[in-house]
């Protein structure tokens, strides 16, 4: 039996109108989060990213927008 060694709880299949950029010259790109965290996001996309990557996600919640940046940890 394996045990869930995770330090925060994630919350899986949420449905968000999230999109993303990697840099301020780049426009935002449509994303597939799979799950969220206190620790993180895990997201689907098709765009190449790295580890140390500084991405800046927009999650639209009808008229009002919250935007967040950060690295990407691992791949």
């Amino acid at each position: 039996m394996s045990f869930d060694k995770r330090e925060f709880h994630r919350f899986r299949s949420l449905v968000l109108n999230v999109e993303f950029k990697q840099s301020p010259d780049r426009f935002f790109s449509s994303v597939a989060i799979a799950d969220v965290s206190t620790g993180g996001l895990c997201f689907l996309t098709n765009t190449n990213v790295r580890v140390n990557d500084k991405l800046t996600f927009q999650f639209s919640f009808g008229s009002n927008k919250i935007m967040m940046s950060g690295n990407v940890a691992r791949i």
